[in-house]
């Protein structure tokens, strides 16, 4: 019998869909016309594959640090449909199966997006490096919470839309010399009716969601970095050396430890502080004074968990000056 006559199921493991990707920018300045904050880029060429642009997304120069420019269509904002993630560690251009001293994090989100026409277009390939990594990582998880609430859990978070925008950027790392914007997800009242994406959609990812399963698996072995991503060089952090072994034995669960909040309102850091404010502004000293407060208060062992997570990360640093933060 001829191969051309067989008929494999093994074919389906080896096959990985190609989806066109949305990098997110940090600083605004790289963007002509300037922007004031970071955003979402989708290289043009990506948008040709797509055959649409996301909604509200205007025509911009993305220039990096090398000179190298590319046109993208830009927006502050995108309503998506989440599917499922992927996460790796990068280093010299390889995707690593864990961590090693001075790789980067890559966090890629599969999801549909609101087009132009007010269509659901995709899949695309949100890819995020740096803070927003966590950022978007913490919206995830806060809208397959608010689904599970509202439809009592009879209901996949992927049956619903869920809007995330810029916040306001701030600069970060020991050195405060990284600009980035955070990623915030719209937490206006959810209404599952309003939110749920119709049959026809819910239908494809039902049918195709073993395809989605592959596609996140995929980043489970070693392999080249240059997935959904512009280019390397639109990273505004490094990892710090001494980064310990129990903040990056998973990668979510320091996101998680991050976005950790607060369980008091702080003056200095607001109502809604999370961990992740007091790691990224390098507050040692409140870090401390939050281990101290929460021995004293059992019930919040979580909180005291996250911050020593965070304080230790950020006391095993060299200090040396261009070390930043490692997400």
């Amino acid at each position: 019998m001829s191969w051309q006559n067989r008929n494999s199921k093994i074919l389906a493991d080896e096959t990985f869909a190609a989806y066109p990707f949305i990098q997110y920018v940090h600083d605004g300045s790289m963007l002509e016309p300037r922007s004031d904050t970071g955003g979402f880029a989708m290289p043009v060429e990506q948008a040709e594959l797509l055959e649409t642009a996301p909604a509200g997304a205007e025509v911009y120069t993305l220039t990096f640090r090398s000179g190298e420019e590319t046109e993208v269509y830009f927006v502050d904002w995108l309503e998506i449909v989440p599917l499922t993630t992927r996460f790796a560690w990068i280093k010299d251009g390889v995707r690593l199966q864990e961590y090693v001293e001075g790789a980067r994090g890559k966090l890629q989100l599969l999801a549909y997006v609101k087009d132009r026409d007010g269509n659901w277009a995709g899949p695309v390939m949100l890819t995020v490096k740096g803070t927003a990594s966590k950022d978007l990582s913490a919206a995830v998880k806060q809208h397959r919470a608010r689904v599970r609430k509202a439809t009592r859990g009879k209901a996949p978070a992927c049956y619903f839309s869920m809007l995330i925008h810029t916040g306001e950027p701030k600069l970060v790392g020991k050195q405060q010399k990284s600009r980035v914007t955070p990623i915030v997800l719209d937490e206006g009242e959810f209404d599952p009716d309003s939110a749920y994406v119709g049959d026809a959609l819910a239908d494809r990812i039902e049918q195709e969601w073993e395809e989605y399963k592959r596609w996140a698996e995929a980043w489970k072995n070693p392999g080249p970095n240059g997935e959904g991503e512009i280019s390397e060089e639109d990273a505004e952090e490094t990892t710090p050396k001494g980064l310990p072994e129990r903040a990056v034995e998973t990668y979510q669960e320091f996101q998680e430890w991050l976005s950790v909040r607060l369980p008091f309102r702080s003056q200095k850091y607001g109502a809604e502080a999370t961990i992740g404010d007091l790691y990224d502004a390098g507050d040692v000293e409140a870090l401390k004074a939050l281990v101290a407060w929460c021995e004293q208060r059992p019930r919040h062992a979580d909180v005291k968990e996250a911050a020593l997570a965070a304080l230790e990360a950020l006391e095993k640093g060299d200090g040396g000056e261009a070390e930043e933060i490692p997400f």
